[in-house]
């Protein structure tokens, strides 16, 4: 096997493994968040996909208020924005 072969097989390989690493990563800090399935399902289609569970590593849970009534307001961490709105019926 020649050097450049076995330099871009080293490359691919580590650069394989960062992403698979970062993956991981996301995955634990969404499951460290405390979420159950149903609040993992941002867009509440009644399945979980990996990008939504991946998703609830950038999104925080707060107190809120809608209309009289004490709900709890998801939102991005990123910037503050209200991601969803859960609230008692």
């Amino acid at each position: 096997m020649s050097a450049v072969k076995r330099i871009s097989l080293v490359i691919s390989a580590s650069l394989l493994v960062l992403l698979v690493l970062y993956g991981v990563s996301r995955y634990v800090v969404s499951w460290e968040n405390n979420y159950s399935w149903n609040e993992m399902d941002w867009n509440q289609d009644g399945t979980n996909t990996l990008s939504e569970v991946l998703e609830a590593s950038d999104v925080g849970r707060r107190a809120g208020s809608k209309g009289g009534k004490h709900c709890i307001e998801y939102y991005s961490l990123k910037d503050g924005l209200t991601v969803r709105m859960e609230c008692p019926k």
